[in-house]
């Protein structure tokens, strides 16, 4: 039998009745799961959510064990099993576990196929996300290593993207993937449906979406390396233990040209997704420790219960109630100790498969790339941003682009030559930035209305942004801010700084707004211009 979908989490509940109550809630949840299978195949079911076992029709067996070894700890497990809908050589087991202990609720639910017959033929199944799962984390406040558990994506805005990867992606204690998917540049819109994404994959992985290419941008500028960003509709996976200075290639990336090709090739990313989370999250699934406690406080209870038959058979000297007692129980016990170790036995088995599995995933990873790349319907996989070699070329560059609304004096190239600034990327986004701005400006002026404040429209996409500088620094630098425009020298107080301190790590571009004109005249970009507190 292969494991084929793993997932475990915790529910928070406060402690005392209320636990108790919530655990009560996640048993309720489990029998009215696996009643509506039945429900919709018209059988009848008495769901023994005590213990016991029933067997609604042939081939199906739904059993529950359950025992409370202590006051305050409870361990509830349930196998079910039928066969495949669609294939009756196959047969489905379920396995749900639920822990009450320490102050702590678990729940853990593995699902297993296997064989009914020895046949050379595919196994065809479809690998669905178990409603149970939905179902809990809608209903409950579930998480994973104290992260809550989404059932939706996350939309990332701007200002969102300095906490989102400090706190998620680069923290230690992070246990679950993030999916990051982006939106294309152009239409504004994601190659994947992020929500769709996060409901198959809740309890695998956590989603997140940029809220537009200005998300997209900033979260390029805190990791600081293009490399392990995620922009223009491509989808990128952050493995656990990712850091600003992780290798690129161990947290994959799939562009908007591969995922669109694999779609209308019957294999969308979804998909692919599933499985492989799936499979790598069988492979790691452990018992939790509410589980784990649980499971040893049933153990030590059993051996207590077994020692206390022993001594009342050896204290009476003949046939018993208790002699009979104990033999029945001992029967029991070593047919349980004996289903344990044949489940081992074919754990080990089945985790050397999929440590097998494991390793050829990485293969399949890059086989799910590399069939789109080679497909001569589409284009080679490459970033479709423009790449630039120096300040100048991207400030050359968004002249040439950007001429309907921005005017670019000769100043501002002379600078731009100048800058040692190592990321001209960022520039020119910055660019787009500008005259996404003053698009919105003129916009609001010939519509008679308010767009905010210009800081605030340059927040949303990212940018610090300044109306003007300080009395101080205008007394005693004014003239390096001072650029002549339309034959008159003008004050370029208006600005958008990146960075600080090192000329490599920091630029400004410093505009004057044409209201006549309606236009952003820009005036400087480069090193950072003296101030008061250069």
């Amino acid at each position: 039998m292969r494991t084929v979908y793993a997932t475990q989490f915790e529910i928070r509940s406060p402690v005392g009745d209320q636990l108790v109550e919530t655990w009560n809630r996640v048993l309720n949840a489990v029998g009215q799961w696996v009643g509506s299978y039945y429900g919709r195949k018209l059988l009848p079911l008495e769901f023994p959510a005590a213990g016991g076992r029933v067997r609604p029709a042939e081939g199906h067996c739904v059993e529950v064990e359950m025992s409370q070894p202590e006051a305050n700890t409870r361990l509830w497990t349930l196998e079910w099993t039928h066969p495949d809908d669609g294939d009756s050589t196959l047969k489905w087991q379920v396995q749900v576990t639920t822990a009450l202990a320490a102050g702590a609720l678990e729940v853990a639910i593995l699902v297993r196929v296997s064989s009914t017959s020895f046949s050379i033929i595919p196994a065809r199944f479809t690998l669905r996300r178990p409603g149970l799962v939905r179902t809990l984390v809608e209903s409950l406040p579930c998480d994973i290593s104290g992260v809550p558990l989404r059932h939706a994506a996350r939309t990332l805005n701007v200002g969102d993207l300095r906490e989102f990867v400090s706190l998620n992606l680069a923290s230690p204690e992070r246990a679950l993937p993030v999916v990051v998917v982006s939106k294309d540049v152009a239409s504004e819109l994601p190659v994947v449906d992020p929500n769709g994404l996060a409901d198959r994959l809740v309890g695998l992985a956590e989603i997140a979406v940029t809220s537009d290419k200005w998300a997209g941008f900033q979260l390029t500028d805190e990791l600081g390396n293009k490399s392990l960003s995620c922009y223009d509709g491509a989808v990128r996976l952050y493995w656990p233990g990712f850091s600003v200075y992780s290798d690129p290639m161990h947290h994959p990336l799939w562009l908007k040209e591969t995922i669109r090709w694999h779609a209308e090739n019957g294999r969308p990313l979804s998909d692919y997704l599933l499985r492989m989370l799936a499979a790598i999250a069988s492979f790691r699934h452990t018992d939790g420790r509410a589980i784990r406690k649980a499971r040893e406080a049933t153990r030590l209870e059993r051996t207590r219960h077994l020692e206390e038959l022993r001594a009342k058979v050896a204290a009476g000297g003949k046939v018993s109630a208790e002699q009979k007692a104990l033999s029945d129980y001992a029967v029991a016990e070593n047919a349980k100790l004996q289903k344990e170790r044949d489940e081992a036995i074919a754990r080990r088995d089945e985790l050397e498969q999929e440590l097998q599995a494991a390793k050829a995933n990485l293969e399949m990873m890059y086989q799910y790339r590399s069939e789109a790349d080679q497909a001569e319907s589409v284009p080679a996989a490459a970033s479709t941003s423009v790449q630039f070699s120096s300040v100048l070329e991207a400030t050359q560059f968004a002249e040439e682009k950007f001429r309907s609304n921005l005017v670019f004096l000769d100043s501002a190239f002379d600078a731009a030559a100048n800058s040692p600034f190592q990321r001209p990327e960022r520039v020119f986004e910055a660019f787009q930035a500008i005259d996404d701005v003053c698009r919105e400006w003129r916009a609001s002026l010939g519509a008679g209305s308010s767009m905010g404040s210009w800081k605030q429209a340059f927040q949303r996409r990212g940018f610090d942004y300044k109306d003007d500088i300080s009395q101080t620094t205008r007394t005693k630098y004014g003239d390096e801010y001072t650029f002549v425009y339309d034959g008159r020298k003008l004050l370029f107080e208006k600005h958008i700084t990146q960075g600080a301190k090192q000329p490599q790590k920091c630029f400004s571009i410093h505009m004057y707004r044409d209201d006549e004109e309606r236009r952003i005249v820009i005036g400087y970009v480069g090193r950072h211009l003296r101030n008061t507190s250069a």
